[in-house]
């Protein structure tokens, strides 16, 4: 590896032995009950690669806040099971 990368990046020393993780998408059974939303990795857990989850998480608080201004805007009770379903 030195030979291929030169000394840019300092002395490459032999760490250990490798491993490797299998990936994985989990997800929760029930990401909507009564009045409850998961969000995130509560609803669900990728692999921690680029920050993904993260980026996820961000994703699904947009949208929930969304459908929550919608039926605020509308009057609707924001914890009702139906307009929580709109959310998925």
């Amino acid at each position: 590896l030195q030979s291929a990368f030169g000394w840019r990046l300092g002395k490459i020393t032999h760490a250990g032995k490798r491993s490797a993780y299998p990936l994985a998408l989990t997800r929760a059974a029930r990401a909507i009950t009564h009045r409850t939303v998961l969000v995130g990795n509560a609803a669900q857990t990728l692999h921690p690669i680029a920050g993904q989850g993260f980026n996820l998480g961000m994703r699904d608080v947009m949208s929930l806040a969304e459908t929550l201004t919608q039926a605020h805007e509308r009057g609707e009770d924001i914890g009702d099971y139906g307009i929580l379903c709109r959310y998925q």
